[in-house]
């Protein structure tokens, strides 16, 4: 699949398999946070890591497994809003 069409998840399997210091900051961040809360899992991971593909980098969502709901929405905003105080 190209640049142009790639995906959330595509995008999020991508930083996976990246150290953490080349994650973005705020995806990293937002990972952390959901798996505080939900325990840290691979699955929880890439959860974080689609959402913040979608939320801020525009990517489209193809696995609705994945599709950040209007909860994820919220918290990946006061996240956000917390790394820029």
């Amino acid at each position: 699949m190209s640049e142009t069409t790639k995906d959330a998840v595509e995008r999020a399997q991508e930083f996976f398999s990246k150290p953490g210091r080349e994650i973005p900051k705020l995806a990293f961040v937002y990972a952390q946070e959901l798996c505080r809360r939900y325990g840290g899992c691979c699955e929880v991971i890439i959860s974080a890591y689609a959402h913040y593909a979608q939320l801020e980098e525009g990517l489209p969502c193809n696995d609705d497994l994945y599709c950040a709901s209007e909860e994820d929405k919220e918290l990946f905003a006061s996240v956000k809003a917390s790394l820029t105080d």
